[in-house]
């Protein structure tokens, strides 16, 4: 009985050890199916995080657009305010650079009428003074024929002379 015995318990723990490797096999196929949800699961969490992150981007990248041509548009709106002051800041510097000129052309004509009158000046001065002491020649000629009575005309221009004489003499 012994031997029966021995052999029964063999049997269960055979049939024990089938039953656990059944029921082993089942829970790994269990697990394993789980497992495979569970991956399943957090790829389609890392597909929609991936996909959120990718519509974030965009809305960002849109956004950043946006405000990059706001501030492009701001930007060209000063540069040309800038460009229309620096025009009328080269407008006025050429109109004053022209008024320079004009009054450095305006001084170099009062100069050259201020040169030209003192020689005309000076030219008049040396020909009044000619002019005088040819008269004083001339009177002192006139009063040396008249000592000697020698009045006759002797020459056209010298008539024309004594007539001149006689009337500067007349007005002195």
């Amino acid at each position: 009985m012994n031997v029966y015995l021995t052999i029964i318990i063999n049997c269960l723990l055979i049939a024990a050890f089938i039953i656990d490797r059944f029921f082993r096999i089942k829970s790994i196929k269990e697990y394993q199916e789980a497992k495979a949800q569970v991956i399943a699961l957090k790829e389609a969490q890392v597909d929609q995080l991936k996909q959120q992150l990718e519509l974030e981007r965009k809305n960002n990248d849109v956004e950043l657009t946006e405000m990059h041509k706001r501030r492009y548009e701001s930007l060209k709106s000063i540069l040309s305010e800038k460009e229309i002051e620096i025009v009328k800041s080269k407008t006025i510097l050429e109109d004053l650079q022209k008024s320079l000129e004009e009054a450095h052309e305006e001084a170099d004509l009062r100069k050259k009428l201020s040169e030209t009158l003192l020689s005309e000046l000076n030219r008049l001065a040396k020909d009044k003074h000619s002019l005088e002491i040819e008269r004083k020649l001339l009177l002192s000629k006139v009063d040396q024929d008249l000592r000697t009575g020698d009045l006759r005309p002797k020459g056209g221009r010298e008539n024309s002379v004594q007539k001149n004489l006689q009337q500067s003499n007349g007005l002195s």
